[in-house]
């Protein structure tokens, strides 16, 4: 009878070691997510929204970033600072209909200049397009 209770018990010991393990493995490296990782994207941090604001009301215009970018900036950022982007996004600043036709483009040429010199995250971005409302191209420029 003893015999029998040692091997339930070597069993029961193997299960929990392998159970303590895997247990931590699953959940941290949980199969289920690893191909759910959202597209990399950009959400501006409050300098680059205080500096559109300021701006704005420089130029007298309504430029905001577009909001196809708003994804998941961790990733993103993580991905182009390690070279596993495949490219460089491009930042679109939206412009409204309105201000189009007020708007010249000497004046949006020193807007994006302005924008350019002060962006922080520069680095993270091929180029800036600014599009009538999410339609046609009005202005690119590099940022580079």
């Amino acid at each position: 009878m003893m015999a029998s209770s040692k091997g339930v018990f070597k069993v029961l010991g193997l299960v929990v070691v392998i159970g303590i393990i895997l247990l931590p493995m699953v959940i941290y490296l949980s199969p289920f997510t690893w191909f759910m990782r959202r597209p990399p994207g950009y959400q501006p941090n409050p300098a680059t929204e205080k500096q559109l604001k300021t701006l704005n009301k420089k130029y007298k215009i309504e430029l905001y970033i577009a909001g196809n970018l708003y994804k998941d900036t961790v990733w993103y950022f993580r991905d182009v600072r390690n070279g596993k982007a495949d490219s460089l996004e491009n930042l679109e600043l939206i412009l409204t209909p309105e201000d189009r036709t007020s708007m010249s483009d000497t004046a949006m040429e020193s807007y994006i200049s302005d924008f350019k010199r002060n962006f922080v995250h520069r680095k993270y971005f091929d180029s800036i397009f600014v599009s009538l409302g999410y339609d046609s191209l009005i202005y690119k420029t590099n940022i580079k």
